[in-house]
């Protein structure tokens, strides 16, 4: 059948750079927050449908997943429809991530976006205003792609600010949840206490952000951490829903499919 073909993964990056073409990640949501290739979209049934009706036939398209057998598929089903330049990913997502590692650097775009908070674009855990690193940045604004783009790189996870806190507490101030979990994945320390003695949970419970919450409980955070004040996250718990998951978990519970939805309700 013509109208597609495959590219190899190091053909990737002179597609991207060419601008005039469109590129579509396969995989779930939350793997695509997690880290995607430069500008591609992630595929869904909602845009599928507007793609087949909408989009100029003859603009390029590659796409990519987890292996290249998912990826075929979907091309084979493109040229069906008449589109006439279809490219699939020779390989999966874990196969291009490989071979950026082999070259070393951060991409153009993160280390302009370090250099223009005032990094030089080159040390990944370069201090910056108030004692922040870059990942610390990337998670105070909720910048998933940057903080993957960082811990990839080398970024040290547990770092803190002048104020004692670690990237992990400052992404639960942005309330972005791929975030934390990309840290937690990543293996950052979740229990690390500020100046004030407050970890995460405890600035989570205090803040209403029952979702931080839930991720860190999850995670096994420690619930019995206090402040120097001596307040734990029950303590502070800002709302009902939050107190509940705590009290919860406290006594032994396991935060999980229809009992943390009734917790998370009530």
């Amino acid at each position: 059948m013509s109208g597609y073909r495959k590219i190899k993964i190091t053909e990737v990056d002179n597609f991207v750079d060419s601008k005039n073409v469109l590129i579509f990640d396969l995989r779930d949501p939350l793997s695509y927050c997690c880290g995607h290739i430069k500008d591609s979209i992630n595929f869904d049934k909602d845009n599928f449908h507007f793609l087949l009706n909408n989009m100029n036939k003859s603009l390029p398209v590659i796409f990519y997943g987890n292996s290249k057998v998912e990826a075929r598929k979907m091309v084979e089903m493109f040229a069906e429809f008449g589109f006439s330049q279809c490219f699939y990913l020779d390989g999966g997502f874990e196969e291009w991530l490989q071979y950026q590692d082999t070259k070393s650097e951060l991409p153009k775009y993160v280390r302009s976006w370090l250099v223009a908070n005032g990094f030089s674009g080159e040390d990944v855990n370069q201090r910056g205003f108030n004692g922040e690193t870059p990942l610390m940045l990337a998670a105070r604004n909720g910048y998933v792609e940057y903080a993957v783009e960082l811990i990839f790189h080398g970024a040290s996870l547990d770092l803190c600010n002048n104020d004692g806190n670690s990237a992990v507490w400052l992404a639960c101030y942005s309330s972005n949840a791929y975030l934390l979990l990309v840290l937690i994945q990543a293996g950052a320390d979740i229990n690390i206490q500020n100046d004030n003695g407050a970890n995460p949970l405890i600035y989570s419970a205090s803040a209403g952000r029952l979702e931080m919450v839930q991720l860190l409980l999850q995670a096994g955070v420690n619930i019995r951490l206090t402040t120097l004040d001596g307040f734990s996250a029950l303590d502070v718990a800002a709302t009902l829903s939050i107190l509940k998951l705590l009290r919860y978990v406290d006594q032994g519970g396991i935060l999980e499919g229809e009992t943390l939805q009734y917790l998370k309700a009530s």
